[in-house]
């Protein structure tokens, strides 16, 4: 849009409801290229790199995860994501990446090591399975679990 003229003869015809919905597109939108472009930065900064926060502080929101505020330790983080999508069986390598993308992991060769830990004695502590090598998943329901989310014995 060159000038304000133009943008009341696109928005003019528009209901309320019409122009909030379409709000809600466009910050929806803006929220994936923000999260987009952090993933980015923090595969490029590599290892001890900085990183800028882009975009504005959110709310809570339970309806959009990546909204939520960040869990305490990584059993919590892992927990949470897959929890999202229960049924859902994860490559190690892609789970990482979307714990990167969220913030809840930091892109460095040690924050790896420690997930692969922390993933392991989950599995261990049957909160996860690991259908094959490589692969994760959250464990059956109707498996009870050895330790809790903190890692604590039940």
């Amino acid at each position: 849009m060159s000038n304000v003229s133009e943008l009341f003869q696109v928005i003019g015809g528009m209901s309320d409801a019409d122009l909030a919905g379409e709000l809600a597109e466009l910050e929806g939108r803006a929220e994936l290229i923000r999260a987009a472009l952090q993933y980015r930065q923090r595969r490029e900064a590599g290892p001890g790199g900085q990183t800028v926060t882009l975009g504005r502080a959110v709310e809570h929101d339970e309806a959009h995860p990546m909204r939520r505020p960040p869990p305490q330790g990584r059993r919590r983080a892992v927990l949470m994501v897959m929890r999202e999508n229960p049924a859902h069986v994860w490559a190690y390598s892609g789970f990482r990446e979307e714990l990167i993308t969220r913030g809840l992991l930091e892109n460095t060769e040690r924050a790896n090591h420690a997930l692969g830990v922390a993933m392991g004695k989950m599995v261990k502590d049957r909160l996860l399975e690991r259908p094959e090598r490589g692969f994760y998943k959250l464990a059956a329901p109707d498996q009870p679990a050895l330790a809790d989310e903190r890692g604590e014995d039940r």
